[in-house]
């Protein structure tokens, strides 16, 4: 984690006083430390009904309903590892800013400064 935040603190260079960095880390490593607590209870969420439905299937007793719960439980699971992308992505404060940037949608008079070139795909017949 430690690492993590060093990582994260050089990525923000914007304090220049030693009060404004002290500020900077602390909230770097809240930022981490919150970043692993939605990343660790999250997995437990998404894995602990997997791993329950595992050991009552073992037992044999699997009928159709306990099936059902088990693709169920794995369907959740598998969201859990491709969510951490999304997690980690929306914690760091550079993505944020980007992801931002291409998923608000633009008024009118925005779009009107947009060249319309970069828009536009030629078609080749």
């Amino acid at each position: 984690m430690r690492k993590q935040m060093r990582v994260m603190a050089g990525h923000n260079v914007e304090a220049s006083s030693q009060t404004a960095s002290h500020y900077q880390y602390r909230r770097t490593k809240w930022n981490v430390i919150k970043t692993m607590i939605i990343v660790s209870a999250l997995f437990v969420v998404a894995w602990f009904p997997l791993k329950s439905y595992v050991m009552i299937l073992s037992t044999g007793f699997a009928t159709s309903e306990q099936v059902i719960g088990y693709l169920f439980s794995l369907v959740l699971a598998y969201a859990n590892i491709s969510l951490n992308l999304f997690i980690y992505a929306t914690k760091h404060g550079g993505v944020r800013s980007v992801l931002a940037r291409m998923f608000v949608c633009h008024k009118l008079e925005n779009a009107a400064s947009v060249p319309v070139t970069a828009n536009v795909i030629e078609k080749t017949t």
